[in-house]
């Protein structure tokens, strides 16, 4: 039963603790209780693949670095979830809110576009996609990275050949320098 929240809504709460990449421990009006992230699912601590805690400490990282102990934020209660939790979106900011798609602007967001979390797969908390979810990740970095490095190339490649086209050009205009002094002196 949730003994925090008494409908849907916005509430401005402070963090206890952060217990992991998708769950939390808040303070509203002298209650305190545990939050899940709602829409997100995070690498559990216990997993046998070490990518996986990883990604759990990852996540773990940057809901405390977000939310430090004792500091505000604001969450939109939606439910209760499988396991009793109520089910909240986080925000930094009341003004982050947005009645008509809580999910925008909101630290779940940011979290899955920094591809440390995965979206909450309806009716299972722990349920991941079929393919491991540090491999996911890594396919992504990866892929990522290669493109990057392959613009790098390119800028390379294109650095290197303006600076040769310039350096040509200083030097025929150099040479043109010298012929037209040279041909001056013959005139004069």
């Amino acid at each position: 039963m949730n003994h925090l929240f008494p409908r849907k809504g916005l509430y401005k709460c402070k963090t206890r603790r952060v217990i992991d990449g998708d769950t939390m421990k808040l303070l509203y009006n002298s209650n305190t209780g545990n939050i899940r992230s709602a829409f997100i699912n995070a690498a559990e601590l216990n997993s046998t693949r070490p990518k996986e805690r990883l990604l759990y400490n990852t996540a773990k990282k940057y809901l405390e670095a977000t939310f430090r102990v004792g500091s505000t934020i604001y969450v939109y209660y939606e439910g209760i979830g499988i396991y009793g939790r109520p089910l909240c979106y986080l925000y930094k900011n009341r003004s982050d809110y947005n009645s008509e798609n809580p999910l925008e602007n909101s630290v779940q967001q940011q979290m899955l576009n920094l591809k440390i979390v995965t979206e909450y797969r309806s009716g299972d908390e722990r349920s991941y996609t079929r393919i491991p979810l540090y491999k996911l990740l890594l396919q992504n970095e990866l892929e990522d990275l290669w493109n990057k490095i392959k613009n790098l190339r390119r800028v390379s490649t294109i650095e290197r050949h303006i600076q040769t086209q310039i350096l040509q050009s200083r030097q025929s205009r150099q040479s043109e320098k010298k012929d037209e002094k040279n041909i001056l002196k013959f005139y004069l």
